[in-house]
């Protein structure tokens, strides 16, 4: 904020492939920021990912085979609690 600038991280990990409509709440207990769902190329999806705030690091979430997922989204909110 002092410098109003922007400065592109180099990340590690999963490929999260840019989106717009999405939720990001902090997770300060792992240091990590929680993405979910949004639009992705015009679709709707409802992948969830974390970014480690101290490594630079993706990681999508992998459910299991027949898990139980939320419907894709957009244009909503959360809440970490």
């Amino acid at each position: 904020m002092k410098t109003f600038s922007w400065t592109q991280l180099k990340t590690r990990g999963d490929i999260v492939q840019p989106r717009d409509e999405h939720t990001a709440v902090l997770d300060e207990t792992s240091a990590s920021m929680v993405i979910f769902g949004g639009f992705q190329g015009g679709e709707r999806v409802n992948e969830v990912a974390f970014y480690n705030l101290k490594t630079n690091v993706w990681q999508k979430v992998r459910y299991a085979d027949g898990a139980l997922l939320p419907c894709a989204r957009s244009g909503h909110s959360a809440v970490a609690h």
